[in-house]
C-alpha cells in the first residue's frame, strides 16, 4: 500500500497511475485534498487517467468543497467510470454545487456511471428536490 496525502502529491501520482498497465480502482480517501489539488495539477492528474480505464474512484473524506468536486469530475473518463463515492468532500450547503456539477458530468454521451454515493454532502432536501427534477432521467439517479 502506498501512503498520499496532501495537495503537492501530484506529479507523483500522475506518474504512478501512468506507469500502471491496468488500473481499474483509485482510493485516495482522506488524503487532505483540496480544490487546490485540481486549480494547480489537474492537467496532469487528468492526461494520466484519460489513459487508463479507471471505473470505480473514491475520493471520500477530502475537502474538495464544489469547485473541487467540480474540477475532480472533469478529469475524469466518463467513459469508463461506473462507481464514484464523494462522501464527505462537501464541508457546507453553502455554495454547493454538487447536484449541477453530477448533472453535467452524466449529460456526456459517452457517460457510464451507475453508482454514486453522497453520504455526508450536505444536500438539503429544497436543493436536492429542485436538483432531482434534472436527474430524474438519469438511470443512475433513480430510486430502486
Amino acid at each position: 500500500m502506498i501512503s498520499f496525502s496532501g495537495d503537492n502529491i501530484s506529479d507523483c501520482l500522475a506518474t504512478i497511475i501512468s506507469a500502471l498497465p491496468r488500473l481499474l480502482h483509485l482510493g485516495l480517501m482522506s488524503c487532505d485534498l483540496t480544490k487546490h489539488f485540481f486549480q494547480h495539477h489537474r492537467i496532469k492528474f487528468s492526461n494520466a487517467l484519460q489513459t487508463r480505464a479507471v471505473q470505480s474512484i473514491n475520493f471520500s473524506y477530502n475537502k474538495l468543497g464544489s469547485v473541487g468536486v467540480e474540477l475532480l469530475l472533469r478529469c475524469l473518463k466518463p467513459s469508463s467510470v461506473t462507481d464514484l463515492d464523494l462522501t464527505a468532500t462537501i464541508q457546507t450547503c453553502t455554495t454547493n454545487h454538487l447536484a449541477k456539477h453530477l448533472v453535467n458530468y452524466v449529460e456526456q454521451p459517452s457517460c457510464v456511471l451507475q453508482n454514486v454515493v453522497l453520504s455526508k454532502c450536505h444536500l438539503t432536501q429544497v436543493y436536492c428536490t429542485l436538483s432531482l427534477i434534472k436527474f430524474h432521467e438519469f438511470p443512475v439517479f433513480k430510486e430502486q
